[in-house]
């Protein structure tokens, strides 16, 4: 027997309490994780300026390395802390919208836009299909412009019986999973919240290779980095006199730089789409993950597990694949790496080339 709508709400307005409650417990967190970062990159960089002060290197600076490596620390933390408050506060917007859809409270029902194509204008208004208090409104909890013209063409466009079968099966299979329903839509939120990056990833994934189209700026990049490395092992094993392999150095970084300048924002631009800083990769994966708990009961929906979990290995694995190679691209994010890491290699070896070439083979 299925559940009353007062059991419905009862679970609803449990789940809103407590996603409000982890809200607030988090936000009082960050504030004073904020504060105690200040502290400790402050305390850091007292240490560091006594020790070259004072001229008590060793213990100083000790004193400071460690300090400083308990800031990245606590800054990895607090990231933590944020991307839970974000999922918290979607979760409530969750909660809130299913209670406002179950009693068809349609000032607290945000409307999703949607273009209805013209030769459909007349058909939907006379079925009030779309707009404010419809059957659009009603349905639509999709979160990405894919997700919102798939269900517009299903309202609008006309199925054979057995697509119409099969859909029902789906919703049925799913309607008893709230918890699951609740996840999918909660990873979904996360990816609507970068605007336009589902459409630009499917647009990446389905178009033509940018740098396999120019082995000729593949090569280059590949030669160029060969022979920095040859010169910088001759240099160091004696094989190069410091002078010449000086110039050599020098006009190689300016050769790298010039590359950089002229076809790093074209790379950069693909890095975006992939976006390996926001996580992008990540959300898809754990859409995929979730889609491992829908059961086996044929039709539309074994139809995407399988896709997700089976198929040549599944997207999962070809989408964990790709998440670690993205994530060599996202050092050039990172104010640790940066400086550091992430310069030196682009300016001695054309890092970001190499990477990207990775990423379309």
């Amino acid at each position: 027997m299925g559940r009353t709508r007062a059991e419905i709400e009862v679970e609803y307005r449990s789940g809103l309490d407590a996603a409000t409650n982890a809200q607030h417990q988090i936000t009082a967190s960050d504030r004073w994780l904020t504060h105690a970062r200040t502290l400790l990159f402050l305390v850091a960089a007292l240490l560091f300026s006594v020790g070259y002060v004072g001229g008590h290197l060793r213990g100083w600076y000790a004193a400071g390395g460690l300090v400083l490596a308990a800031f990245y620390a606590l800054v990895t933390y607090h990231e933590h802390l944020l991307r839970l408050l974000a999922r918290h506060r979607l979760l409530r917007q969750i909660y809130r919208q299913a209670i406002a859809r179950l009693q068809r409270d349609w000032a607290n029902l945000p409307e999703q836009p949607i273009d209805v194509p013209c030769q459909h204008q007349a058909l939907a208004r006379d079925l009030d299909l779309f707009g404010h208090a419809s059957l659009y409104h009603l349905l639509c909890v999709a979160n990405t412009p894919v997700g919102r013209r798939v269900l517009r063409d299903w309202l609008l466009e006309t199925a054979t019986p057995e697509e119409i079968r099969s859909r029902q099966r789906s919703v049925a299979d799913l309607a008893p999973l709230w918890q699951l329903r609740r996840k999918l839509d909660l990873e979904g939120r996360l990816l609507a919240d970068r605007g336009k990056g589902v459409e630009q990833f499917i647009e990446w994934a389905s178009g033509q290779p940018w740098l396999l189209q120019r082995p000729w700026l593949l090569w280059t990049c590949r030669l160029l980095a060969a022979t920095m490395l040859g010169v910088i092992v001759l240099t160091v094993s004696g094989g190069i006199e410091a002078p010449s392999s000086g110039v050599t150095i020098l006009i190689l970084l300016a050769v790298n730089l010039l590359v950089s300048v002229l076809f790093l924002a074209n790379i950069h631009d693909i890095f975006a789409r992939l976006s390996a800083r926001s996580g992008r990769i990540r959300r898809y994966i754990g859409l995929f993950q979730l889609m491992e708990q829908i059961p086996e009961a044929g039709g539309d929906l074994e139809v995407i597990r399988r896709e997700a979990n089976e198929r040549g290995g599944g997207v999962l694995l070809r989408l964990g694949e790709l998440s670690r190679i993205a994530g060599l691209a996202s050092i050039s994010h990172s104010a640790l790496f940066f400086l550091l890491v992430y310069l030196p290699l682009q300016l001695l070896f054309l890092y970001d080339f190499h990477v990207l070439n990775v990423v379309e083979v």
